[in-house]
């Protein structure tokens, strides 16, 4: 998930006018290194909150880089990458809870499908970057 929201942060930066489309590259790895390196200092059961955390600082970006084009960029690709994004998190959810999934059954698990539906949201927000 980190590699997503490394992604999504770098490329906003670079529509923002605030990176050169050559450095995204870097701000992308320190996205990711950062994110890992504090889960792993943190531990415990953070990852979802940082996560939650790069989320919002990411559609905060967003809405700046919306106002300041006065909303001329197309968001067809992120607003579908963000429907995914939350359409997985209620597997997501289902599963922890125990609400929808058999925990003995490792064939089809929430988690699972989580990251399945995620692995889109590298697609449409690739195409959400070269669209705007």
């Amino acid at each position: 998930m980190y590699l997503l929201s490394g992604l999504l942060f770098s490329l906003v930066l670079v529509r923002l006018d605030g990176v050169k489309p050559a450095q995204w590259l870097i701000i992308f790895l320190l996205v990711f290194g950062g994110s890992a390196g504090l889960l792993f200092l943190i531990r415990g059961k953070s990852g979802a909150l940082i996560f939650g955390m790069e989320c919002l600082l990411i559609l905060w970006l967003e809405w700046r880089v919306w106002r300041k084009s006065m909303g001329i960029p197309s968001y067809r690709y992120f607003v579908s990458a963000l429907i995914l994004l939350a359409a997985s998190f209620v597997f997501w959810v289902l599963d922890y809870n125990r609400l929808l999934f058999i925990p003995e059954n490792h064939f089809i698990q929430g988690h699972g499908i989580w990251h399945i539906l995620n692995s889109f949201c590298f697609y449409f927000s690739i195409c959400s970057s070269d669209n705007s």
